[in-house]
């Protein structure tokens, strides 16, 4: 009886270990699961299109002294920014329709607000980098004045 007893006993104590070590191991799958959501928001960079409400400012010595932003996404932070203000650039040219693939929310939300597309001499913000549209690519501009219409 006694030797049952103590069977008994090693048994509960087996089992209270194995329980102890799977409430471990879960806890540090749940903190491995938090450290991943973290570190994947950090890989995220802030991206900003805004329109110059002058298409001639542009031709006449590219002014950004007026932007008004129309446009807050993030996207990976290890693209090249230039890929960023390509995509954008597409997204918010015909990202809208569907005749050219499928339809990206931001763009409809885009034109919803009444924005027209992006064209020469808009800029697109990538992190702390500007880059001003040009009639082919994208040309590094220094951060404009603080005379920017933030989005609504």
């Amino acid at each position: 009886m006694l030797m049952t007893i103590a069977r008994l006993i090693l048994t509960l104590i087996g089992l209270v270990r194995g329980i102890s070590a799977r409430l471990t191991k879960h806890r540090q799958l749940q903190e491995l699961d938090r450290f991943l959501l973290l570190h994947a928001q950090e890989q995220e960079v802030e991206i900003r299109v805004f329109l110059n409400p002058n298409f001639l400012n542009h031709w006449l010595g590219s002014d950004t002294s007026v932007l008004h932003e129309a446009l807050r996404t993030t996207g990976p932070a290890d693209r090249d920014p230039v890929e960023h203000c390509e995509d954008m650039f597409i997204v918010l040219n015909v990202g809208h329709d569907p005749e050219h693939g499928e339809v990206d929310p931001r763009a409809v939300g885009y034109r919803r607000a009444g924005h027209r597309s992006l064209s020469v001499g808009d800029v697109v913000a990538v992190g702390d980098q500007f880059f001003q549209c040009e009639s082919t690519g994208w040309n590094p501009i220094p951060p404009p004045p603080a005379a920017i219409t933030p989005a609504a």
